[in-house]
């Protein structure tokens, strides 16, 4: 790549989306042992498209420099400026996009925990489904009336279906504010190709 090629937002947008996507369909796939694996992914699919909108909107910061400092700069926000909270990304978001629904997507139902509840829980995921810790998240949940149970939403179905949510709603504004869309080339190199079809169905259509 030439030195002098400059850094486009596309290029930012299309990796980061393709990353993110990839992510989430490691997630669907895993099944058996696997499956305790599979909010980890999910987390990294969340967090990799609610950043590439905010990279978008910084895009004069990175394309008018040469193409390998461009990506230097957007490592730099990305890693430094944004950070891994997820909640203080969405609130980037949500002062960026005040229009969005994100905000309604976080006081949303998702079988039984809230959009904010699952916030916390995919923070929690990315430690918990790698590491044996002391308090699980779990404990924050207690079910009323037991001794000592609680609710895990670690394993919840909802977990999935409120991060597929939030990730459309993303898809929706890079597709408005940068007329930017996930290519079907892409899609069509994720395999097995029956999976990528039953994913494509729960991650792209709204349920």
């Amino acid at each position: 790549m030439s030195e002098r090629k400059k850094l486009s937002r596309e290029v930012v947008e299309l990796t980061w989306l393709q990353r993110g996507i990839e992510a989430f369909f490691i997630a669907f796939k895993m099944g058996g042992p696997e499956a305790r694996y599979r909010p980890f992914f999910d987390y990294m699919g969340f967090e990799l498209l609610c950043k590439s909108y905010l990279l978008g909107c910084r895009a004069k910061d990175y394309e008018n420099l040469s193409f390998q400092n461009g990506l230097a700069k957007v490592n730099a926000i990305a890693k430094k400026e944004l950070g891994h909270n997820l909640w203080d990304i969405i609130c980037k978001i949500l002062r960026q996009k005040p229009t969005g629904k994100i905000a309604i997507i976080l006081s949303r139902d998702f079988d039984g925990f809230s959009g904010d509840d699952f916030i916390k829980t995919l923070e929690a995921a990315y430690v918990e489904c790698r590491y044996p810790v002391p308090e699980p998240i779990s404990k924050k949940f207690p079910i009323p009336g037991s001794k000592g149970l609680s609710r895990d939403p670690i394993l919840s179905t909802g977990l999935t279906k409120f991060s597929y949510t939030v990730a459309r709603e993303i898809l929706s504004y890079i597709k408005d504010d940068f007329s930017i869309e996930v290519p079907q080339g892409f899609l069509e190199t994720l395999i097995p190709k029956s999976e990528f079809l039953r994913f494509s169905n729960l991650f792209f259509i709204a349920q």
